[in-house]
Formats: C-alpha cells, sequence, structure tokens
C-alpha cells in the first residue's frame, strides 16, 4: 500500500483597511493554492489586535 503525504494549501492575502462598521468580502483579497489541486473549502479568520477599532486578522 502506497500512502502519500498531504501537502498543506496555502493562503496569501495583503494588507487591507476598511472604516468602522463597512463590510467587504474577503474573497477578492485572497490568493490561495495547493499543491494537489485540492479545492479550498474552508477559511478561518480570528481577531488578532486588541481594542474597538485596533483589529486585525
Amino acid at each position: 500500500m502506497t500512502t502519500t503525504a498531504n501537502t498543506p494549501p496555502v493562503a496569501a492575502i495583503g494588507d487591507q483597511s476598511l472604516h468602522v462598521n463597512q463590510w467587504a468580502k474577503p474573497q477578492s483579497w485572497l490568493s490561495t493554492t495547493d499543491a494537489e489541486g485540492d479545492a479550498i473549502t474552508n477559511y478561518q479568520f480570528w481577531v488578532g489586535g486588541t481594542g474597538a477599532t485596533g483589529s486585525y486578522f
């Protein structure tokens, strides 16, 4: 039985700025690739900053 390792996908995103209460769809900001050609089916975002107006994703 031959098994191969699954290479994790690579995602890249440039710096983006939004005003308070401004909405945006991040799909256009993202660039993704997968070495095996697997579809990217999930994205995970989290807040990495502190304060009401100083959040980072």
